[in-house]
């Protein structure tokens, strides 16, 4: 009996061990978990900030650049707004919480006031991110970054007289206080459009373009974009149509391809002297009719119970045939060539009867 008391007293002190390891991992991540909550809580709580202070900068741009006296009788300091007076002024949704842990900072650079002038501001952290030992939280850091996009401001031991981005350095010798702590997290704001590109300030736009961007309104770069896929482009236009920004691109509603704005009007670019030559020579070679060189093409025009009107398209003519018409471009007048009458065999691909053609020349 004694020997069963002993075990069963083993197997109790091995249970209730294992229970304490599980419980015991079980409280760590938990607490890991409630700091990660915390650390998310933070970023989007700061992102909510940035974007109120950018509306506010984006409304009063020009008076905060160019007018020195420009006040707002609701905000008590420009340069250091706080979260009420941007809440009062509707640059911060009614349902925001409004609380402790950031600070708002705006400065000027360039040639103030003027227009010359630019205004930046931090939305910043009141406190480092720190651990348990009282020292910066690169874990946190980096996670609050990951939930920012990459967009944030992050001081640190190897730069700590800045604020560092993906692509951006801010010497802290621009701002008010002279230095802030290693782990003090920012993000930035400013009416310097090309200080945007670079920087990636915004919450709907990653510095790097390695993740998704959403943009509400016009994309503007000043280099070239580079697809690694598809360019979709769901809005179409109407050719021959008028239109307002030259050198735009779209998609037509005829689905025959791209066209661009040139001169307001929608048109498809003209096709090279190579397509004609191709053109020329299939008259010739199916048709047996010699076609002569004219400076504004030629095009060929087919009955219409057949699939296509303009039968063979002149790539001279800027419209082509993407409206349902054959027209030789401006300024070259329309002369009637010849007509060829239809041919019974088959020609390109088996089954497509040769139709009778009425070829039409565009001279001077």
């Amino acid at each position: 009996m004694g020997k069963q008391k002993g075990a069963l007293l083993i197997e109790l002190a091995v249970v209730l061990a294992i229970m304490t390891l599980i419980a015991a991992g079980s409280v760590h991540w938990m607490a890991q978990r409630a700091e990660q909550t915390k650390i998310e809580s933070l970023a989007v709580w700061m992102l909510g900030v940035q974007q109120g202070l950018q509306s506010f900068l984006d409304t009063y741009a020009v008076s905060l650049q160019q007018d020195a006296s420009f006040v707002l009788p609701e905000v008590r300091d420009l340069m250091q707004p706080t979260l009420a007076e941007l809440k009062q002024l509707g640059f911060l949704a009614p349902s925001f919480v409004i609380k402790d842990g950031i600070n708002i900072q705006l400065y000027n650079e360039g040639d103030c006031p003027g227009s010359l002038c630019h205004v930046h501001g931090l939305v910043y952290s009141a406190q480092p991110l720190l651990n348990k030992q009282h020292q910066a939280d690169h874990s946190a850091m980096a996670q609050w970054q990951m939930k920012v996009k990459g967009a944030g401001l992050i001081v640190s031991a190897q730069d700590p007289d800045y604020f560092v981005g993906s692509q951006l350095r801010i010497a802290h010798q621009r701002l008010p206080l002279a230095s802030y702590a290693e782990g003090t997290v920012a993000l930035l704001v400013s009416t310097d459009a090309s200080l945007i590109q670079r920087g990636g300030l915004r919450p709907d736009r990653n510095p790097n373009f390695t993740a998704d961007v959403d943009v509400d309104g016009n994309l503007t770069v000043s280099q070239d974009i580079q697809a690694g896929r598809y360019l979709l482009m769901p809005h179409t236009e109407t050719l021959g149509e008028p239109c307002s920004q030259n050198g735009a691109v779209a998609r037509g509603t005829d689905n025959k391809g791209l066209m661009s704005c040139e001169n307001q009007v929608w048109i498809r670019p003209a096709a090279d002297l190579t397509l004609l030559e191709s053109y020329r020579e299939i008259l010739e070679r199916y048709w047996k009719i010699s076609i002569p060189e004219t400076p504004g093409g030629f095009y060929a025009t087919a009955p219409m119970n057949f699939t296509y009107h303009c039968w063979v398209p002149n790539p001279l003519n800027l419209y082509q045939d993407g409206r349902g018409i054959c027209a030789c471009a401006a300024p070259y007048r329309t002369k009637r060539f010849a007509i060829i009458e239809r041919v019974k065999d088959y020609y390109f691909e088996k089954g497509i009867e040769r139709p009778e053609l009425t070829v039409f020349i565009c001279t001077t």
